[in-house]
């Protein structure tokens, strides 16, 4: 589990200052605009089973000109990763 603070969402033509901590590649397969913020789905070209969910702040969504289908890349910051055993 990574709070979304722990991901940093960039297009791959605009990379964001070398943040690249375990990088997913992607497609954005859902965007839900909540007022401020912005419920967003990535699935992973690795594994398009596994679809990556987190909430973004909406002026970045506007800045970035995020959209469905759009490819991009994520990077999630291995301090903000919290593993749990599920057999506990």
């Amino acid at each position: 589990m990574t709070p979304p603070q722990g991901i940093l969402l960039h297009r791959p033509d605009r990379p964001s200052n070398g943040e690249k901590e375990n990088p997913v590649d992607g497609v954005i397969s859902e965007l839900v605009f909540l007022g401020p913020h912005v419920s967003i789905s990535v699935t992973p070209i690795h594994s398009p089973s596994l679809p990556l969910r987190f909430y973004i702040p909406r002026h970045y969504v506007d800045r970035q000109k995020f959209e469905k289908n759009m490819q991009v890349c994520l990077s999630i910051m291995g301090k903000n990763v919290h593993i749990f055993d599920s057999k506990t």
